[in-house]
């Protein structure tokens, strides 16, 4: 299971943050180094998983899995709050679940 964390508070396996090849690139912190800025907090989280789960963000997700691994923490800046790591963490756990855990709802 992926887990996400403030990496400000707490150690994480694999930090998501911008510049890095994870980092969402909206945000809506003007002081940001994304590229892209929108309104607010959901406009960025909403964006990046519209990317994120489009065509072009297909070599994305194949590096995700390659390179996040189960059971790892991942970290970001955001985290409690509502954050790109949650989409990345979710599409991760979504696909490594075990044939058993379907099986035995």
């Amino acid at each position: 299971m992926v887990r996400v964390v403030n990496l400000n508070f707490q150690k994480c396996d694999v930090e998501v943050c911008r510049p890095g090849p994870f980092g969402n690139p909206y945000s809506h912190l003007l002081y940001a180094t994304a590229g892209i800025h929108v309104r607010n907090r959901d406009e960025a989280v909403d964006r990046f998983a519209e990317y994120f789960y489009s065509e072009k963000g297909r070599p994305l997700r194949e590096r995700t899995l390659a390179e996040i691994s189960d059971n790892v923490t991942i970290g970001c800046h955001c985290a409690p709050k509502r954050c790109h790591a949650d989409i990345i963490a979710g599409y991760l756990n979504w696909k490594r679940i075990p044939i058993q855990g379907i099986r035995g709802m």
